[in-house]
């Protein structure tokens, strides 16, 4: 019997555990699933009569912060770059018990932490520090492809590693707040999560695989406008920059950063982007998150601005909505859906309902973007609305692709 899918077989429990895609993405999803309704609950205690918000041990929206930025996707890094990061480079395939241990650390952290925000302050800091350590051994076997390949070129595998890194001494940060809250400030912990670790991780991935995937699925039809890769260190520089004001509290003067990232971004876009791969759904789920980070990049711009000019409010929290749901959310269910297509041996076509979840989670971003204007601000319980529709996208594209996860490949092949 497995320790960690109860009323498996041994030999079922070999299936599942066949890649590292198959453990992580079943743990993602149910994060997915689990950090939405601990946030809809909450929701639910401060919008209506049914009950009173949660009682727990942190500040909610602390903890859900934490959820989002270090607990939610980060499985799905970690299934996605173990997969890539052996192929890209040539190098050995990242051992079963290592990518175990990780995924077996990353859930005991998250369970632990989900008891202690209920019983105890000391259980939720246990539980980050058994995340913090399953984190840093996924670290480690992903370093170890790089090492193992020498002569290979690292450009993309380096930035990565160095996001993580810093999303490490985030999600560290947060377990001192914890500990602490007097000593450390929260703030540093939540932009890290999302400028230094989170956003950094997305672009250098769709940098690499946007036109890779564009390429292939069109097959010469419309050759893909490569722009110089030096590029995308002047993102990435400008997506530190954002974070960087933001922890100084000089977000009056965010725009500098966010109004020229958001100009580069959309020239990638453009070179990137056509009528044929908005054509094909699974390629065209990549391409719309990815203009939907532009989108979000010009909104982080405008809301700069606002301040800038003396609006106290600007456009809120619409910016940050805008890119975690509908880029940071929306690409994962692309990319999961990719993955697990191609690593079972099915055919790489999106269906109708993946496709409609897709779109789903698409205009849950754009619901709670609209949420925090000052023209819907009246209505809080738009961000319910919003994470129910989060919750019934998730839902039924979990139950789509749970089965992959838990099947042999059809095509017989190992993985």
């Amino acid at each position: 019997m497995s320790p960690f899918v109860p009323g498996t077989t041994p030999a079922s429990w070999r299936v599942f555990t066949a890649a590292p895609h198959r453990v992580m993405f079943l743990g993602g999803t149910l994060q997915l699933i689990a950090t939405v309704v601990f946030w809809a609950a909450e929701l639910t205690g401060r919008y209506s009569a049914l009950w009173a918000p949660l009682p727990v041990v942190i500040p909610a929206g602390a903890a859900h912060g934490f959820l989002m930025l270090y607990a939610l996707f980060l499985f799905f890094v970690f299934g996605f770059l173990m997969t890539t990061f052996p192929r890209w480079t040539n190098g050995p395939p990242i051992a079963r018990s290592r990518y175990l241990a990780v995924f077996g650390l990353l859930a005991l952290g998250v369970v632990a932490f989900y008891l202690g925000l209920f019983l105890h302050r000391a259980l939720a800091l246990g539980g980050i520090g058994m995340l913090l350590a399953g984190w840093a051994v996924g670290i480690g076997a992903l370093a170890r492809v790089v090492r193992a390949t020498p002569g290979a070129d690292h450009f993309y595998e380096r930035l990565l590693l160095a996001a993580h890194g810093a999303g490490w001494l985030g999600a560290a940060a947060f377990a001192l707040w914890v500990a602490d809250p007097g000593w450390m400030r929260l703030d540093i912990s939540v932009r890290a999560g999302l400028w230094l670790f989170l956003a950094p991780v997305f672009l250098t991935v769709c940098h690499r695989m946007v036109p890779f995937f564009t390429e292939s699925a069109l097959s010469g039809e419309r050759p893909v406008r490569r722009l110089p890769r030096a590029l995308l260190p002047v993102l990435l520089a400008g997506l530190a920059a954002h974070g960087v004001l933001e922890m100084l509290h000089l977000e009056t003067l965010t725009w500098i950063a966010d109004l020229p990232l958001a100009a580069l971004l959309a020239v990638h876009a453009r070179a990137w982007t056509s009528a044929a791969a908005l054509r094909i759904p699974l390629l065209a789920v990549l391409h719309v998150a990815f203009l939907v980070l532009v989108a979000a990049m010009a909104l982080y711009s405008a809301h700069g601005l606002a301040l800038y000019a003396g609006d106290p409010a600007g456009l809120g929290r619409g910016p940050l909505h805008l890119l975690t749901i509908g880029f940071f959310a929306a690409m994962v269910l692309g990319m999961a859906t990719r993955v697990s297509l191609g690593h079972s041996g099915r055919a790489l076509e999106m269906d109708q309902l993946s496709w409609w979840c897709y779109w789903g989670l698409v205009a849950t971003a754009v619901i709670r973007a609209l949420a925090d204007t000052s023209l819907l601000a009246r209505w809080p319980q738009l961000n319910l609305l919003a994470a129910i529709g989060w919750l019934a996208c998730v839902s039924l594209w979990a139950g789509r692709y749970l089965p992959v996860w838990l099947r042999p490949r059809i095509d017989g092949r190992p993985g």
